[in-house]
């Protein structure tokens, strides 16, 4: 007998059949989805542990350099989704509207404000004779600073997708432990040591790169590993089989393969230390300036007009090698 003819015959749901004569429900019930799958099966329990796991496997896979459309994709996987292409039809005008407006908010409203004080504000026009020498001192410390930190990286990703081990994976991973701490802790741990041991390097050029290499060596890294790790390990083999050493080896078949690994690390640690302020602020030496710094300085006492300038040197200077960067990745998708 089917469900249907089930509550006919009885009367009620549930009942196999009719109540006898003189007898009725008093009451009847039945557990509300939603309680039961809370209490019986821990569903709040199980989305957290899922999603750990999610975040595990994302943040492991960000460590060792994976691309983010490969993390995007695994994750899918990971949680039974799956990237469907969907039509828009006739909402894909308003979707490109949507993308264009997004851009003209996302690059007007900065814009815009950055005139408005430079134009309006009240300390409009101060410190302009600082910004050149600003800028100057930017570059000087971000382009040694990006060089250094990516020849620390390089050994370091050789080290983990060649020649694996505990050792080498324990320095792979101690740089994104000391990335992990407020630059500021960082900053301040230099200062005291140098006060504390070597008083003669406080304040001193090669003590803010070293702390540079410090902060962010974990940027470097990542970038460099993405290329190493499609660097086979057979090809420094074989050049070793043809009676190259080691050095030579790296040098005529690994190190041009890591080019654009080590491009990308230069141009992502640059743009990191133009605005780098903390370890500038306490390391560098007595009257060495910097836009982040002299940006700091003005936006302290409210000056927001004098500070514009250094703010929209610092946009521009990102800005550029973004563009470079998408209009490269740009000409890479035509290509494929």
């Amino acid at each position: 007998m089917n469900a249907e003819g089930l509550l006919e015959n009885s009367g009620g749901r549930g009942l196999p059949e009719p109540l006898p004569a003189g007898e009725r429900v008093l009451w009847q019930g039945s557990p509300r989805w939603q309680t039961l799958w809370r209490r019986a099966f821990h569903a709040r329990g199980m989305a957290i542990y899922f999603g750990l796991i999610v975040a595990w496997c994302a943040i492991s896979s960000i460590s060792k350099g994976t691309p983010v459309e490969a993390i995007a994709i695994s994750t899918a996987k990971l949680t039974g989704l799956s990237l469907v292409p969907i039509a828009l039809g006739a909402l894909a005008p308003l979707v490109m509207l949507g993308f264009v407006a997004l851009t003209v908010l996302s690059f007007g409203v900065p814009a815009v404000t950055l005139v408005f004080w430079v134009v309006q504000g009240h300390s409009a026009g101060q410190g302009l004779e600082r910004v050149l020498p600003a800028l100057g001192n930017s570059i000087g410390y971000a382009l040694p600073g990006a060089a250094l930190t990516t020849i620390c990286a390089i050994p370091l990703v050789i080290a983990t997708t060649h020649y694996r081990g505990r050792f080498a994976m324990l320095c792979d991973r101690l740089p994104y432990i000391v990335h992990g701490l407020p630059g500021i802790v960082v900053a301040l741990a230099a200062v005291a040591a140098a006060i504390g041991f070597l008083p003669a390097v406080y304040q001193t050029t090669g003590l803010v790169l070293l702390v540079y290499v410090v902060l962010f060596l974990p940027l470097a890294q990542s970038s460099v590993r993405a290329s190493a790790e499609l660097v086979p390990r057979e090809l420094s083999d074989v050049a070793r089989s043809l009676g190259k050493s080691p050095f030579q080896a790296f040098w005529l078949t690994t190190l041009p393969n890591l080019l654009p690994g080590i491009g990308a690390a230069l141009a992502l640690t640059a743009l990191q230390l133009m605005r780098e302020l903390t370890a500038t602020l306490l390391l560098a030496p007595a009257g060495v300036v910097t836009l982040a710094t002299e940006f700091w300085n003005y936006t302290s006492d409210r000056a927001y007009g004098a500070a514009a300038p250094f703010a929209a040197m610092l946009v521009l200077i990102s800005g550029i090698p973004v563009y470079i960067f998408t209009l490269r990745t740009l000409r890479l998708n035509d290509t494929r």
